[in-house]
Parts: C-alpha cells; sequence; structure tokens
C-alpha cells in the first residue's frame, strides 16, 4: 500500500534592495533578491544538518553575497536552526572568489564550524569537516533558486519491527532529515539519516499531489520515481520508504508555512531478518492530528469501558470517578472537578479484579503512524513511607486489529520489593527511573509509532492491591496523525 507524502511549496517574495547607507545591515531577503541566480555560486544555499549522534538536528542556510553589490566585502554567513528552535551563526574567515570554484571555504563560530566547496556554477556543493558543540556531524545543501526553490526539513525515525538489533532496537530514535528541490512542478529529494553513528544521505521522489482548502498533500517514495524504489543502502542492503508530507500552500507572506511528514519504511538486513519502522517530521500542520481520546471524566458520558463498575461507595477500596469528596486519598491540582481514583482495586467489595483496567476500543487507525499520549497524574503522598511495591504499576498500553497489548507509557516504583515511591518508567523496562508522582497532579506523557494497521484498542491497566496503593488520573488525551 502507498503512504501518501506531503511536500512544503513555499512561495517566495523578494523585494528589490539598493540601500543609500552603506553601513545598512544586508538582510536574508534583499541578498536573495540580489544574488538567486541559477548559473552562479552566488546567492543562498539551503538543507539540512544532524549531528552523528542524532540529538541535534537543524535546518541550515548558507548565503554567498555577491562581489557587485553594495556590500561586496561582507562575509558570507551559515545560519542553523535546531529543531528545538536555537539558532547559530557562523561566518566564513574570508571572502571568496564568486566568480570561480570555491573550495574549502572555512566558516567557524563558537558553537560550529564547517568547510564549504562548490564549483562556479552553484552545482554540487559540498560540506565537509562538521563540528558542533564538539560533535561530530553531517550537513548536505542545495543551491535556493526561483527556478528550484530548496525546502528543508527535519524528522526522526523509529524502529517497530527490530528483531533484536542492537543498534535500531525499538525507542532509539534517531535522524531522518528530508530536503526537497522543486522545479517544474516535478520535485526530488536527499535524504539524511542516521544509523548508530553513522550519517548516510539517500534520494527519494514526489508526485501525485492534491489540494484541498490551504493544505496540499503529496506521494512520496524512496528512489528516482522510475529506476528504482531504494532510498539507500544500509550494510550494503537496500533501504526503502514511503509516506505522506502535508504542506500550507498559502504564500509564505501570510505567515501560515507549515510542513509535516508521516510515513514507514523497511530494511532488509543481513542478521536480523526485515527490520521495519515509522519517521516523522519535528513539525506539523494545525488541523492534522486526529483526535482518539479526550476524557476529562467530568460527567457520566465517556467512552471508556471498566473491568469493572464500582457501586460500593467505599473510602479506601475503590475504582471510579471522583470530586475527591469519597475517598481516603488527598489529591491537590484536580483539572476541573473530577478525576478518575483507584486504590486497592481488588478490595472493592464484591466486584474488585486486580488488576484493572479502563479501555477505549475500535478506533480507525487508518493512515496514522504517529500518535502523542498525555494525562495528569497524582498520588496521595505518605511522606516518607510510600507504599508503591515491585508488583504495583500503571500502564498505558495499545494493540493492533486485536493483536498484542504493546506498552508505551508506564508508571513503577524502582525494583524494590516494597514500599516504594511510584516513578515514571521512562525505558519501560518495568522499573521506574523518571519523575515522582506526588500528591499534585501532574502532566506527563509519550509519543508512539505504530505500523500500518486498521483498528486500534487502548487501555490504561492498573494494579494496585493493598492499601494504600492509589493513583489518580485526569484529561486523558491521545491524538495521531
Amino acid at each position: 500500500m502507498r503512504k501518501i507524502f506531503t511536500l512544503l511549496m513555499t512561495a517566495l517574495f523578494f523585494m528589490a534592495c539598493q540601500p543609500e547607507d552603506p553601513s545598512q545591515e544586508l538582510s536574508s531577503a534583499s541578498l536573495q533578491a540580489n544574488t538567486l541566480t541559477d548559473a552562479t555560486n552566488i546567492g543562498e544555499y539551503k538543507g539540512v544538518f544532524t549531528t552523528l549522534d542524532s540529538k541535534y538536528r537543524a535546518v541550515v542556510s548558507i548565503i554567498i553575497p555577491s562581489e557587485t553589490n553594495t556590500f561586496s566585502k561582507l562575509l558570507p554567513i551559515a545560519t542553523l536552526t535546531t529543531q528545538m528552535g536555537e539558532v547559530f551563526e557562523a561566518k566564513a574567515i574570508s571572502v571568496p572568489q564568486t566568480e570561480s570554484a570555491i573550495n574549502n571555504l572555512h566558516f567557524e563560530s563558537a558553537q560550529w564550524s564547517f568547510d564549504f566547496s562548490v564549483n562556479q556554477r552553484g552545482e554540487t556543493p559540498q560540506i565537509t569537516n562538521v563540528i558542533f558543540k564538539d560533535r561530530d556531524a553531517a550537513i548536505i545543501v542545495a543551491k535556493h533558486t526561483l527556478r528550484a526553490p530548496v525546502i528543508p526539513v527535519t524528522g526522526t525515525w523509529e524502529c517497530v519491527e527490530c528483531n533484536g538489533h542492537p543498534v535500531v532496537g525499538q525507542g532509539a530514535t534517531q535522524t531522518f532529515n528530508m530536503m526537497f528541490t522543486t522545479a517544474d512542478g516535478t520535485s526530488t529529494m536527499t535524504t539524511q539519516s542516521t544509523i548508530g553513528t553513522t550519517s548516510t544521505d539517500g534520494i527519494g521522489y514526489q508526485s501525485d499531489c492534491s489540494a484541498t482548502g490551504v493544505l496540499t498533500t503529496c506521494t512520496i517514495e524512496s528512489g528516482d520515481g522510475s529506476t528504482t524504489n531504494v532510498g539507500f543502502l544500509s550494510n550494503g542492503q537496500p533501504v526503502t520508504w514511503e509516506g505522506v508530507h502535508i504542506f500550507n500552500n498559502e504564500p509564505t507572506a501570510s505567515g501560515n508555512d507549515c510542513s509535516q511528514i508521516t510515513g514507514t519504511w523497511e530494511w532488509e538486513s543481513i542478521s536480523y531478518g526485515t527490520l521495519s519502522g515509522t519517521f516523522e517530521s519535528d513539525t506539523s500542520c494545525p488541523g492534522t492530528s486526529t483526535t482518539l481520546i479526550d476524557e476529562d471524566f467530568e460527567d457520566a458520558s465517556f467512552d471508556f469501558v471498566p473491568t469493572f463498575v464500582d457501586n460500593a461507595g467505599e473510602t479506601t477500596d475503590y475504582f471510579r470517578i471522583t470530586n475527591g469528596s469519597d475517598i481516603s486519598a488527598t489529591i491537590n491540582g484536580v483539572q476541573g472537578a473530577q478525576f478518575f481514583g483507584a486504590q486497592d482495586i481488588d478490595g472493592v467489595n464484591g466486584v474488585g479484579e486486580n488488576p484493572a483496567s479502563l479501555t477505549w476500543s475500535g478506533f480507525d487507525v487508518t493512515g496514522l503512524t504517529n500518535f502523542d499520549f498525555s494525562a495528569f497524574f497524582a498520588e496521595d503522598d505518605d511522606g516518607s513511607n510510600q507504599d508503591w511495591d515491585e508488583l504495583d504499576y500503571l500502564r498505558a498500553q495499545y494493540r493492533l486489529d486485536g493483536g498484542a497489548w504493546v506498552t508505551f507509557f508506564a508508571i513503577e516504583n524502582d525494583g524494590s520489593q516494597f514500599n516504594a515511591a511510584p516513578l515514571i518508567d521512562n525505558d519501560l523496562d518495568g522499573d521506574g527511573d523518571g519523575a515522582e508522582i506526588t500528591d499534585t497532579m501532574t502532566m506527563y506523557g509519550a509519543t508512539f509509532a505504530i505500523p500500518a494497521a486498521t483498528t486500534m484498542d487502548v487501555r490504561i491497566e492498573m494494579s494496585l492491591d493493598s492499601g494504600d496503593e492509589d493513583i489518580a488520573i485526569d484529561n486523558v488525551l491521545l491524538t495521531g496523525n
């Protein structure tokens, strides 16, 4: 099945700039207006960046000023904008001879450095010796022109079916950036991905774009669109991918630009068989997410099914929606008037079971691959004598098309046999290693990706079988895109 992948088509507006004051600062827009041509190395180069450890991703702009304008003595400048919005600049150490090839022009700042080479026509730019915050890194760029604007998008990939591979195991999120070059209505792509500490470049192709209102969707897949569907080789074996890119098609000046990428990949590895997973961009478009769960427990209308119905009205053994007045636990910071509370749930008179769960069923997830989960959690603080045992837990899980349950978020104690604090289990290994759940409602969450599926069920399962072992839950939200 082909997924749809959408490309950001950016309309560029340039203004003529002929300042009378030569000390006036040269803007990126005026540089583009004066120097953006096809057959010269003057102008702007745009692309993507990653550190080889995948900690930092970024979009990159390199501007080579024209020697014929008022600002001919300005040094070339590079700008790097990370996925977290941090901006870093680096300047060249000399003014290049732009009428001839540029060879190893060195850019440097306190945070990063690299060498830039390109022929006199601005073709096949090469960037080498990239260092960012003392980390080895890689950059790919292309000449950005009116005929072929370059659109960089940063993102990540993750393994879902990993077969025990030690480098690309489940949860090992790594870089998967994309650089689109649009010309004459067609788009080719260059990809930049990391595996372990190695960066690999690849190819992709866009087609079949269609617009619905201000959003456009395009089919995109690995390969060149005709002779091969292979995006790149990893350990000599082919990697293929396909997906969706949604972008806002309004003019850039409208301020409504967005770009959202999701998709799936496969790798025929030598020693671990067929591995597969998902990828997604760091950015998204408003209105493209699908809300699956939005539960605030404020009324009797809800979509989940509890393992059992608690009508016993007990204050110490309970599993029900409450405003806090009919239970023994003290919970602060409730989001609204009510929340869901659970304590010693197998002790609920006549009906209690342990573990017990809240289950939402039958979501249509066709075309959805990436999900965001959040909820508020609290636990009645028992001072220095916390009460969760090794067998106590809260786990948020999904299952696809009626298959096995998969945990994507968990609260556990630290592995102590008895009486420890509940903690976020960041690595989902059964022992809490993150933030402590206190008696004040605090929002925690997780993101996860799934392979292609038709239906999804979701549940929050709790195991609490003794007095003072409790949890409170509020404002459960799950969205997919």
